[in-house]
């Protein structure tokens, strides 16, 4: 009898699970999908990047072909993006226009960001706080960060979305999940694997240091080098293959190098992150503090990890 009692309880725990899950994915797809709708049919939309990025993906194929009155024939010249081949595929076959493809790409997109810390938050808590946290997902997919992205609307958060969910997969052990969103994580551009790089290198290495010596046969290690490599091979290939502008230079360091920056514009843009921009700041200090007060050094490992990319 209470075996009985316990396998119903448990059946209806999951089941809720997978309605939250769903409401999960479903809000903020919706929400940011209307955003993106908005953002073409009543500002009117922009020429680059929305209007670009909508043209390439919708009934295109495998080469990316770029709008004509742009000088690049194909978008590799400007990001390699893989993971574009299906998703235009997908577009012939769907009835949707090509701003309402792009819209459900972008709420898709947003959406990837609340799934994996649901999953992690389930993975801790169990079934009987799944309320809790499918609203602490929801409210990360509402971050300052995704509306202010979501107000130019653009395909990068789902390098983050597939990024976090390859992690929380890898903590899980759940190989096949972690292979593939790792394949489509690195598929999204051809920074995607610096990135994965650095967060699964400082996680290895502080891991190792404060646990037991460094093991090369670590799948963690195994991830970080394979995706460093698609980096490279993705940038090379883009350069050398496709004839694209340098990826690296134009987003990140400029050419000639800085040669763009000034002391006064480098101390506006900081003046500016601190006043206009709180959601860069409060999420590392609020880290900080929940590692000092629980002498734990994971919470601020994210950050750690992309020291190098925000003094780039």
């Amino acid at each position: 009898m209470v075996g009985s009692v316990r396998t119903e309880i448990n059946g209806n725990s999951a089941s809720l699970s997978l309605v939250n899950a769903a409401l999960v994915f479903a809000i903020p797809a919706t929400a940011y999908a209307v955003l993106t709708l908005g953002h073409f049919y009543l500002l009117g939309g922009f020429s680059g990047d929305s209007g670009y990025l909508a043209y390439v993906l919708w009934h295109n194929d495998w080469l990316l072909r770029a709008p004509r009155v742009w000088s690049e024939w194909s978008y590799y010249q400007i990001h390699a993006t893989p993971i574009f081949v299906p998703l235009t595929g997908l577009s012939w076959l769907l009835p949707f226009s090509r701003v309402q493809f792009y819209a459900i790409v972008v709420g898709v997109s947003h959406a990837s960001l609340a799934v994996p810390i649901y999953w992690v938050l389930i993975r801790r808590w169990g079934g009987r706080r799944c309320w809790q946290a499918a609203l602490l997902a929801l409210a990360f997919a509402f971050n300052g960060l995704a509306i202010a992205c979501g107000r130019n609307p653009h395909f990068e958060p789902l390098l983050v979305g597939f990024a976090m969910m390859f992690l929380v997969a890898l903590t899980a052990e759940r190989s096949a999940i972690a292979k593939v969103a790792f394949l489509a994580c690195v598929a999204t551009r051809e920074d995607a694997g610096f990135h994965l790089f650095a967060v699964l290198a400082v996680w290895v290495v502080v891991d190792r240091l404060l646990v037991r010596p460094l093991s090369w046969g670590d799948r963690r290690v195994r991830y970080a080098l394979a995706a460093f490599l698609c980096s490279i091979a993705a940038l090379c290939v883009q350069k050398f293959v496709v004839g694209g502008s340098n990826s690296f230079s134009r987003v990140y360091v400029g050419d000639p190098l800085y040669a763009h920056l000034t002391w006064n514009s480098v101390s506006e843009r900081i003046a500016y992150i601190l006043v206009a921009r709180p959601y860069l700041v409060l999420p590392p200090l609020a880290a900080a503090a929940w590692a000092i007060a629980r002498r734990d050094p994971f919470p601020v490992l994210g950050f750690v990890a992309y020291g190098p990319w925000i003094a780039l």
